[in-house]
């Protein structure tokens, strides 16, 4: 029996090769052993306690203390998002709990696996190969862990952070934020695996410095978007879902993308405009109006009495101040004898349409323009009929037919 396992194959022992397979096949039960507790004792008490654990709702139309913001973010941590309407959703302290061991116990296996190849008496080229398989691996498994741990993280507790608070500039960096950490993530696993596999990081970031320039140059319309996007996060011109004109384009904000900010038009197409031509471009953001501007010049016939005139100021000031569609505040509103006119007296009427008296919601400003549109000519229509049966009760007579003009 000991000639047998003291005989050689491939340079080591037969009892060599048993042991490493010992060793392997060991490792592969102590992992599933691992998981096994841990998926019947650990994780299954944790889901109890986060069934059992109770987090007060915190309303959603109040400014957010930073108090309230890091409870929001607990409870979506804790309990998830509530928004799905799944009942198999998993907690994601709880899924990210499962993956640590599932992916963290995967990790150990690989770098035993290395040691344990290194108890056998194997060529240096096949030592090298072995040794460069387990790191690659390892940095592998391991971005893959932290990339699958901040994406439920961002889903479940980032998001909805985000949509919790009122300043939209959170929202737009959600994005671009996201795409740079993956990027990190990766490019740090990337140089770690080559710097472990004997590859010298430096020498091939040198490289590509000599031909950073070139490249560099090649791709000015690139960067320059690039540039446009951190100058649209940063300015603020518009936020996602506001509705945007920029030169011939115009729509919805959908996304605003380190390249390109993407427009929903209302024929149903998607426009990518690239972000250079808004650091140049003129932007008229229609979301941002709150209220809308109407100023009418009424011509009165010159046979009017003194206190006909008066009458007629006092019905257009009382027709500002009491229709229900109009702001409330008495310096939007302007009445007042204009000018002489050749054949008859002018009186111009500025009044201010409040949008926000027929949206129950802000987020309507940014997506119903066009049923806004024709709400602000019925809300028009009213008045000027307001105005016309008015006068006409009143005896006021007009000169011309009543004139509109858009401010």
């Amino acid at each position: 029996m000991l000639k047998i396992l003291s005989k050689e194959y491939y340079g080591n022992t037969l009892s060599n090769w048993l042991l490493v397979c010992f060793l392997l096949l060991m490792l592969v039960i102590l992992r599933k052993i691992f998981l096994f507790i841990c998926n019947r004792f650990l994780l299954k008490k944790l889901k109890k306690i986060i069934e059992r654990k109770e987090l007060k709702d915190i309303d959603n139309n109040d400014e957010k203390t930073f108090s309230e913001i890091t409870q929001i973010g607990l409870k979506h941590l804790i309990k998830g998002n509530d928004k799905k309407n799944n009942e198999n959703i998993q907690s994601p302290i709880y899924a990210i709990i499962n993956d640590i061991f599932n992916l963290g116990s995967l990790i150990v296996s690989v770098i035993t696996i290395r040691y344990i190849c290194n108890l056998l008496i194997l060529p240096s080229g096949l030592v090298d190969f072995i040794n460069t398989v387990t790191t690659i691996t390892t940095a592998i498994i391991t971005a893959w862990l932290f990339q699958r741990t901040y994406l439920k993280l961002h889903e479940e507790v980032l998001t909805p952070i985000t949509d919790a608070t009122k300043n939209k500039l959170d929202d737009q960096l959600l994005g671009p934020v996201k795409h740079c950490i993956l990027f990190l993530i990766w490019a740090f696993a990337i140089i770690i695996a080559l710097e472990n596999a004997g590859y010298h990081i430096g020498a091939i970031l040198t490289g590509l410095g000599i031909g950073g320039l070139a490249i560099a140059m090649a791709a000015k319309d690139t960067i320059a978007n690039i540039l446009g996007g951190f100058t649209i996060l940063a300015d603020n011109p518009f936020f996602i879902n506001d509705y945007i004109r920029i030169g011939e384009h115009q729509g919805y904000v959908q996304k605003i993308g380190i390249r390109s900010t993407h427009l929903a038009s209302y024929g149903g197409s998607i426009i990518a405009i690239p972000n250079a031509q808004f650091t140049d471009g003129v932007i008229e953001n229609f979301s941002r109006v709150k209220t809308k501007k109407v100023s009418v010049d009424l011509y009165l016939n010159y046979d009017n009495s003194e206190n006909q005139i008066k009458k007629a100021i006092k019905i257009l000031q009382n027709i500002a101040t009491t229709h229900k569609n109009t702001t409330e505040a008495n310096d939007d509103t302007i009445v007042s004898f204009y000018s002489f006119g050749k054949s008859a007296i002018i009186l111009k009427f500025i009044y201010h349409i409040d949008l926000k008296s027929f949206c129950n919601e802000t987020h309507e400003l940014d997506s119903q323009i066009q049923k806004i549109t024709h709400k602000i000519n019925d809300i028009r229509t009213n008045i000027n009929l307001q105005i016309f049966t008015q006068f006409q009760k009143a005896r006021i007579k007009f000169q011309e037919a009543l004139e509109i003009n858009n401010n």
